[in-house]
């Protein structure tokens, strides 16, 4: 089932980055027989998420019916959507998943569940890398996506623990993708804890074992807890960093930058620079769009979209409210 997010969660948009065994990324959508289900399963998982569950039913019905469903991708669907229904049949959802792994190989345990955490079903996705490891003690690959599962499912000292299991390690040990993993974790699970100067450094180390990549979503929780450890300096300091690691997602939406910006200013009692930055964006519908909607789910995410409203609205500084 699909677990809502509670505090300090801070994967923001984009789910994990899914490894295989080689510690290298995956596609996200192959079928285990090879079969395209990517837009029938995206289609079917959107019904879910409006509440339609009669719809995607009939949908999973229909895709074995045209053969565009396996029927272990059949399967993996219909325990989604036991997990979605109101109220849950916990046993019947249980059973299910029981069969459903039972006769399934590390590898097969590993891709489904990045399949679930693809869709943000962090707990099952954690329940089948649980069993890959069980049933492959040296899967590297599903102990790594654990320990990113873990942290989304706000068990910190699950998430770090398996970190420092890689981090103990010497340096031949992983590649330079799996040591960015392990440090994301370990910066996660830091961050979570509220240790953000330490969750920093992390990122740091992390961002530099992948000097190329473009991942937007690592620079976003980087300047999160440059945001909240509150330093303006530090905070600059990132996002310098940042531009100089460019990358699409992250050059076309300076907005994102600039609403943590304010948030850093007003944390500092200077709520007059603050409403400087938001006055750049007052006539940005789209932007102020989406500030609202990338900045939600958790606390210390909702409230850089909540400074950021109080700011677009003009109120006075004495009534802005210190996000602390």
């Amino acid at each position: 089932m699909r677990i809502p997010t509670g505090p300090l969660v801070i994967w923001l948009i984009s789910p994990l980055i899914l490894l295989n065994l080689s510690c290298q990324p995956i596609a996200k959508s192959s079928a285990e027989d090879g079969r395209d289900w990517t837009s029938l399963r995206d289609a079917i998982v959107a019904k879910l998420d409006k509440g339609e569950i009669d719809a995607a039913q009939q949908m999973i019905k229909q895709g074995e019916a045209d053969h565009k469903l396996s029927p272990k991708n059949a399967t993996f669907l219909r325990i989604e959507l036991l997990g979605r229904q109101k109220p849950i049949d916990v046993q019947a959802r249980t059973q299910l998943l029981d069969q459903f792994t039972s006769g399934l190989s590390s590898n097969e345990l590993l891709g489904f569940g990045n399949l679930y955490a693809d869709i943000a079903d962090y707990e099952t996705a954690a329940l089948l890398f649980e069993k890959a490891i069980r049933l492959d003690p040296d899967d590297v690959s599903s102990r790594l996506n654990l320990g990113m599962t873990y942290v989304q499912l706000h068990r910190f000292d699950e998430a770090e623990r398996v970190a420092d299991i890689f981090l103990s390690r010497p340096d031949s040990a992983l590649s330079d993708f799996g040591w960015y993993n392990a440090l994301r974790t370990k910066a996660g699970a830091l961050h979570g804890y509220g240790r953000y100067a330490e969750a920093m450094t992390f990122y740091e180390k992390a961002l530099s074992r992948q000097p190329d990549l473009d991942d937007f979503t690592i620079q976003m929780e980087y300047l999160l807890s440059a945001a909240w450890l509150g330093d303006p300096d530090r905070f600059e300091g990132a996002v310098r960093l940042c531009d100089s690691r460019g990358g699409k997602g992250y050059l076309q939406r300076p907005f994102y930058v600039d609403s943590l910006r304010a948030f850093v200013l007003v944390r500092r009692n200077q709520p007059d620079a603050a409403r400087k930055i938001v006055e750049k964006w007052r006539e940005n519908a789209e932007a102020n769009r989406r500030i609202r909607t990338y900045w939600k789910r958790t606390p210390d995410r909702t409230a850089i979209a909540e400074n950021w409203n109080q700011l677009l609205n003009l109120l006075p500084a004495n009534a802005l409210q210190n996000p602390d």
